[in-house]
């Protein structure tokens, strides 16, 4: 049980970025439908200009990831590149309904890279889909990553993964006929948000709903506290100056709990700024002054962006003996489960 805990608390630090750009692109025009897109002004279209690229077309089943250690593209099988990507977002303890819920959502994001990257190419990432930087996109170990991280446990818990992996693929999750940004976290703060709320782009399969499993985590509550100079520090722009207690307060809450707005001071930022400045593992939290050790104690619930698949959330559902199709539908309704071949996403105009 103590060895879950501290892998549950790696998780979900892994799960403290909001890597947005590996959903939709570097641009948030990319996030909107082909109707909107439609509608654009001749200026945005001049301004972002689709790119062509230089190189050559990966493999039926290779999934190209930029290694950001070495500056070289990684040829990995797709089903590796997803069961790398599973061992890496969730604890492999996790159920296995849960794992495979997870796996649909790892190889949903691989097509949803391959569209993003064939429409317009990032240069920096050298003719891959994506990076192993988490910062930025979805976390992959490699084999030697992940003995690194479960240790004696490793070859198990592979096994498991590959398992899973293998129960699902080619499933993947689709809405209006192309793969969805399927976004997760770690864990919510017993309700998860609106993708509106948190990244200014709506999805009508990124909506909130109930998570109230995710309040029995063990990475649920969270407290960091804060001197006046540290909170000015990360607010230049705040006047700090007055009676303490009151200069940092919520002003207003998503439909997810979340903080939406707040003000430090005189200036008022939104929950997610806040929570990025200040290193805060979710944006639902409270602000409260402790007269004694004159810091701000802010009382954090959950992990994460809270978009999307709770992690934990689906771990729960999965022990209530519900399938990875009903755990992918509760947490991204509105959304299909297609069968989709790799290589008919890689090279379309084979078939």
């Amino acid at each position: 049980m103590k060895d879950m805990f501290k892998i549950a608390i790696l998780f979900a630090a892994f799960m403290f970025v909001i890597p947005m750009i590996g959903f939709i692109g570097r641009d948030a025009n990319e996030a909107v439908s082909a109707e909107e897109t439609a509608e654009m002004t001749e200026t945005s279209e001049v301004e972002n200009p689709p790119a062509e690229s230089t190189y050559p077309t990966p493999a039926a089943d290779i999934f190209p990831v930029l290694d950001i250690t070495s500056g070289q593209v990684m040829e990995i099988p797709i089903k590796d590149y997803i069961a790398g990507a599973v061992m890496a977002e969730m604890p492999a303890a996790y159920e296995t309904e849960a794992l495979k819920a997870q796996a649909v959502a790892a190889y949903t994001y691989a097509l949803r890279r391959i569209r993003l990257e064939t429409e317009n190419p990032a240069p920096e990432l050298m003719g891959a889909y994506i990076s192993n930087d988490s910062n930025k996109f979805q976390a992959f170990f490699t084999p030697e990553q992940g003995k690194a991280f479960y240790g004696s446990a490793y070859d198990e818990y592979r096994k498991k993964i590959e398992e899973a992996v293998d129960a699902v693929y080619p499933e993947a999750l689709y809405y209006e006929n192309e793969p969805i940004a399927a976004a997760f976290h770690s864990v919510s703060c017993g309700k998860t948000e609106n993708s509106a709320d948190v990244w200014e782009v709506s999805f009508p399969y990124l909506v909130s709903v109930e998570s109230e499993w995710d309040c029995d985590a063990p990475t649920f509550y969270s407290e960091a506290e804060f001197s006046a100079d540290e909170i000015s520090a990360a607010f230049p722009d705040a006047d700090l100056n007055g009676e303490k207690s009151g200069l940092i307060s919520v002003d207003a809450l998503t439909t997810g709990g979340y903080v939406k707005r707040a003000s430090v001071g005189i200036e008022t930022y939104s929950g997610q700024e806040i929570r990025a400045a200040l290193g805060l593992k979710s944006a639902a939290f409270t602000v409260s002054y402790n007269e004694k050790d004159e810091k701000f104690v802010f009382s954090v619930k959950g992990s994460g962006h809270g978009v999307g698949m709770s992690q934990y959330g689906a771990n729960c559902l999965a022990k209530e003996n519900k399938t990875y199709r009903e755990i992918l539908g509760y947490y991204y309704p509105e959304t299909e489960l297609i069968a989709q071949d790799y290589e008919s996403a890689v090279h379309p105009s084979s078939n």
